[in-house]
């Protein structure tokens, strides 16, 4: 598999006009919030059916009430298609 190591400026620049570079990403940050809500949802799940084993429960108080200010963007990866 080859790797491209050079940035593709005319998707650079597409992303940039469509976000109005950059100060636009409510569309972005819907779908972010949708990821959050989805992996927030499977770590209650998981609390929940954890919480019946003995000395759990601390687990779950702890993280019973995780948010998207819980999570730190590190990169964007957008995909076209």
């Amino acid at each position: 598999m080859q790797r491209q190591k050079d940035v593709e400026w005319g998707l650079y620049k597409a992303f940039y006009q469509e976000t109005k570079n950059g100060k636009d990403m409510g569309r972005y940050k819907a779908l972010l919030e949708k990821a959050v809500e989805e992996i927030v949802g499977k770590m209650d799940q998981q609390l929940m059916l954890n919480i019946f084993s003995l000395g759990n429960l601390d687990a779950f108080v702890t993280n019973a009430n995780t948010s998207l200010q819980d999570f730190e963007i590190v990169s964007y990866l957008i995909i076209k298609g």
